[in-house]
């Protein structure tokens, strides 16, 4: 038996550039917002705060709602009372999950933060739970 060897024709096929990525973009929901703006910074009962920390090194400290206002805009500073982050806080009621009264959402999550010493993580697991 013989075998023969048959080579394959060869055709040139031009490389391309694959094309730029399409960029899908959703809007943060607050949980995200919490979780995303907690990164690399420590929990404050105030706004914004500059602290140090364990080894006195400067350290930016913010609260859940400032955090979540950091992830969507940049700034640490609150600003705009009437954008749609604003205006949510303050015109959307929940029940709180301590004491099961109604509170507007940005009155429930500071207590949170500040008088029930929830982490961010936390908070941003109850909102989480709500859609939100």
């Amino acid at each position: 038996m013989t075998t023969q060897t048959i080579e394959a024709p060869t055709t040139e096929v031009p490389l391309r550039e694959a094309p730029d990525p399409v960029e899908v973009v959703k809007p943060l929901k607050l949980s995200e917002a919490i979780r995303l703006g907690s990164m690399g910074t420590a929990q404050a009962s105030t706004w914004y705060d500059e602290g140090v920390d364990a080894d006195g090194k400067p350290q930016h400290q913010m609260c859940a709602i400032s955090t979540a206002w950091y992830a969507l805009t940049g700034h640490a500073e609150q600003s705009g009372e009437s954008s749609e982050l604003h205006h949510m806080l303050r015109h959307s009621s929940v029940v709180h999950p301590v004491n099961g009264q109604v509170w507007s959402l940005d009155s429930a999550i500071i207590d949170l933060n500040d008088q029930c010493d929830w982490t961010r993580p936390q908070i941003a697991d109850w909102l989480e739970g709500m859609g939100l």
